[in-house]
């Protein structure tokens, strides 16, 4: 029920924001133009290490991996546990471990939007979701920064990625969808 005109007025401020937020701290935007260049030897040590060594750490580890613990990228980038943990799930368990891992995640979002469906009241439905939105949107952004199709920008992978701020959040969430699940479980049970 949003108007063209708010939705508008909404994308420019977003840019304005966005655009803000880049003039305000220039390692912002040198990331963003570092990230083209990442393979060139004069940066490929500096500010394309993490990336570049994501990206090997992935392709070594082929379709079925290394092998667990046994992978070497996680001794040699400086994130290892946290935004760049899927370049140890591609090296250790290889194609097949890292497409588990994005299943699973997947299978969270796809139940949290099959219970939205279910929802008794629009709110709750609301609440799910936005639930599945953050945890897709998440995981894409996260795969994606590891892969090197985007910039390392500094976003974990729900559940998996250690750092206390994100998995107290993403399980907070997880806590208000399942106060939401209850008025639907209570909606199915009174209706048996």
């Amino acid at each position: 029920g949003v108007s063209w005109k708010t939705m508008g007025f909404g994308l420019v401020l977003i840019s304005l924001g966005v655009g803000g937020l880049l003039l305000k701290q220039p390692y912002r935007m040198e990331r963003i133009t570092n990230h083209y260049v990442r393979w060139d030897p004069k940066v490929v040590d500096d500010v394309g290490f993490q990336t570049t060594q994501s990206e090997r750490g992935q392709a070594e580890g082929h379709w079925l991996g290394q092998g667990l613990a046994d992978g070497q990228v996680k001794q040699i980038i400086p994130a290892p546990t946290t935004d760049f943990i899927m370049a140890t799930i591609g090296e250790e368990t290889g194609l097949v471990g890292s497409t588990v891992v994005i299943g699973l995640l997947a299978l969270i979002c796809g139940r949290l939007l099959v219970l939205a469906q279910r929802a008794t009241d629009r709110y709750g439905a609301l609440i799910l979701i936005g639930a599945s939105g953050w945890i897709g949107i998440q995981t894409c952004t996260n795969v994606m920064m590891a892969n090197a199709t985007l910039p390392a920008i500094g976003i974990p992978i729900p559940f998996i990625s250690s750092g206390g701020s994100s998995l107290m959040a993403i399980w907070l969430t997880m806590g208000v969808c399942q106060s939401a699940l209850v008025g639907i479980c209570l909606l199915y049970t009174s209706d048996a």
